[in-house]
């Protein structure tokens, strides 16, 4: 065995002031329950709110041809070379540009403490070669099924993500350029107003409500009403999830006419009660 390199290093080393006081802190919770997955293409077929609105961290790596993305509202690009942390009750879609391929790696899990990240919300920042290789190194202790060390290294890379952050070259969601203005009209109106319709959204574009409708569908691969109704639910969701207010405040709060409309939206795409809905979040 041998130690040159070790020694040499060791040799730097100075005596300790403090024999109890050293360097090093864990800022944030260790990552649990850890999914890698790669997307190559958009969905055929719908996955379900669920998958676009739930209370896991969504870290995603582009590593081919830029992608729209909207969350909570505002549309921006995720570059090759960028990441994105998406953070739990966050509303997310890609946009369906009509790209050949995409080419994104996402790193789903559990955290109990995030306060430390916080700093990297709605951010779409580059990652480096070397963290390149990180997560090469991840991915195959996934393959591996090496859990215990796959937590330690994501962990890694989260720290090192978060130490790298230079704010003069982030790219603020709501700065970013947008090819379609009159989708980032319609989600910035749909956020500001809960309560406005397809018919007051045509007055105040001044565009027709099938115009609109088909720009949308186009724009978005979701129809008008299916992104009216996700984002008014999923909006529902995060206050039940992450506030005490009633189920009525949250109604009118997310643009329901009643507490009744919103229990039927509910009941009728997540299959539960808001009431019952909160209790499983607990």
């Amino acid at each position: 065995m041998n130690y040159g390199s070790l020694i040499q290093q060791a040799r730097k080393l100075k005596t300790p002031h403090d024999y109890y006081k050293g360097i090093g802190k864990i800022t944030f919770s260790p990552p649990q329950n850890i999914l890698i997955f790669y997307r190559n293409g958009f969905k055929e077929k719908e996955l379900g709110i669920d998958t676009n609105h739930h209370y896991r961290h969504v870290l995603i790596f582009n590593c081919g041809d830029v992608i729209r993305l909207m969350i909570d509202g505002s549309l921006s690009t995720l570059m090759e070379g960028q990441y994105i942390l998406i953070f739990p009750y966050q509303y997310h879609r890609f946009l369906n540009d009509a790209q050949k391929e995409l080419s994104l790696l996402f790193i789903t899990f559990d955290m109990e403490e995030d306060l430390p990240l916080q700093s990297m919300r709605n951010l779409c920042l580059p990652y480096r070669e070397d963290q390149v290789d990180a997560l090469e190194r991840a991915t195959s202790l996934y393959h591996e099924n090496k859990g215990n060390e796959l937590t330690y290294r994501l962990a890694v890379i989260l720290s090192n993500l978060k130490e790298n952050l230079d704010l003069k070259t982030v790219h603020l969601l709501h700065d970013a350029y947008d090819r379609s203005p009159i989708v980032s009209r319609i989600c910035w109106l749909l956020y500001k107003k809960r309560k406005i319709s397809i018919i007051e959204l045509s007055t105040e574009l001044g565009y027709s409500e099938t115009y609109l409708r088909r720009h949308f569908k186009e724009k978005m691969g979701i129809t008008l009403g299916r992104f009216i109704l996700e984002s008014r639910l999923t909006e529902a969701m995060k206050y039940i999830s992450t506030t005490d207010k009633t189920i009525s405040e949250i109604a009118v709060l997310t643009g329901y006419e009643s507490i009744y409309s919103l229990s039927r939206s509910f009941k009728n795409h997540m299959g539960i009660s808001p009431s019952q809905y909160r209790k499983n979040q607990k």
